[in-house]
């Protein structure tokens, strides 16, 4: 009975630390932000918004994607 248990919760554990295809590209765009905005804006702007399926991921690209407008000095929408 104990063991249906302890395969769901590790399937849990490992299913919560897998990254999405856009995990990276994030990550990468957050190293060149200081660097390059305009570079890391042009990034962010080729992410479609709804394809972004964990709330890691779009936690962080609504994060870069104002820092973003904000070191480009561009107008940043109200939600």
């Amino acid at each position: 009975m104990r063991q249906p248990l302890y395969i769901t919760l590790l399937l849990c554990v490992l299913l919560s630390c897998t990254s999405t295809p856009y995990t990276e590209h994030l990550q990468h765009i957050e190293t060149i932000i200081e660097s390059n905005p305009d570079s890391a804006l042009a990034m962010l702007q080729t992410i479609d918004r709804n394809s972004l399926t964990n709330d890691r991921d779009k936690a962080l690209y609504g994060m870069l994607y104002t820092e973003a407008l904000d070191k480009n000095h561009e107008p940043i929408p109200d939600d």
